[in-house]
């Protein structure tokens, strides 16, 4: 009997069991996961082009121009792309006269830059992919570097050109 006993014991359903079929599931879901994500941003053959707008505010001179058209540009080590425009002027500033109207003025000291890079990409659902791996949108602040300056833009602007439409 003692056989018999010990036999129906080992067929019978505990917690451990659980937790192994449990994991076992997760392992499958996250795989199933993992691969819808892949599928989603590899897109596979040609990436679309995206036109960056940016802004600087306030920089030196000699800041504004170790900002060279044709530089490649990249943020936290990832490129993002190419300068393509770059356009410097003085930095605007608006103060409030006496009256409360706001008025424009100009440092004469400091400059505002405004430019373009060119990157490559995937448009998902939830925006831009800059090189399938940074997400990117207007009104972000990015930490870039060239091999002259590091410094912060705002992203003003995103134009996306779909691939095969270039």
């Amino acid at each position: 009997m003692n056989g018999a006993n010990s036999a129906a014991a080992k067929k019978r359903f505990n917690a451990v069991d659980f937790f192994i079929i449990a994991a076992i599931m997760a392992c499958i879901a996250g795989v199933a996961l993992r691969y819808n994500l892949i599928e989603k941003l590899s897109v596979g053959s040609p990436k679309d082009t995206v036109e960056i707008s940016f802004y600087i505010h306030n920089i030196s001179e000699y800041s504004a121009q170790a900002l060279v058209v044709g530089d490649d540009i990249y943020s936290g080590g990832t490129y993002l792309g190419k300068i393509s425009t770059v356009d410097i002027s003085k930095a605007e500033y608006y103060f409030e006269n006496s009256e409360g109207v706001l008025e424009l003025t100009y440092d004469e000291r400091r400059y505002d830059v405004r430019g373009t890079i060119i990157g490559s990409g995937t448009m998902t659902e939830d925006g831009f992919m800059l090189n399938n791996n940074t997400y990117i949108a207007a009104g972000k602040e990015m930490l870039v570097s060239t091999k002259n300056i590091t410094v912060n833009i705002l992203v003003t602007n995103l134009n996306v050109t779909p691939a095969g439409n270039s």
